[in-house]
């Protein structure tokens, strides 16, 4: 958690598959804010069950949990890309997994980490 709590700095974290909280909440106790979004219901229904919570949105901040409903689909990582950038983001990093194993054209899967252009 240390090496994501030091990435967010400051500033606020977007979860993207959130899935029952296991990084988020070490987070959110960390003292990051964070904000979630999963299209799975049974992910989320785990998370719900951890932490009471109803809808696929979540926000963390100081004053607790915010729920907002939201809809979603499949990006792939350069529409994720192109999304930052028209948000004023840049990719910073981007990693296979968590261990921040090289991402390759064969990932399956991927952490990117974006910061303000």
């Amino acid at each position: 958690m240390e090496f994501l709590a030091g990435l967010a700095g400051d500033g606020r974290v977007l979860e993207l598959a959130i899935g029952t909280g296991r990084v988020a909440l070490p987070l959110a106790a960390h003292g990051v804010a964070m904000e979630g979004v999963d299209a799975s219901a049974a992910m989320t229904e785990r998370l719900r069950v951890r932490q009471r919570v109803d809808t696929q949105m979540i926000t963390f901040d100081g004053q607790g949990m915010h729920l907002r409903p939201v809809a979603i689909r499949y990006c792939w990582p350069a529409e994720l890309d192109l999304m930052a950038d028209r948000a004023g983001l840049r990719l910073a990093e981007r990693y296979a997994d968590w261990d921040r194993q090289p991402f390759t054209a064969a990932s399956d899967r991927h952490v990117s980490v974006y910061r303000r252009a």
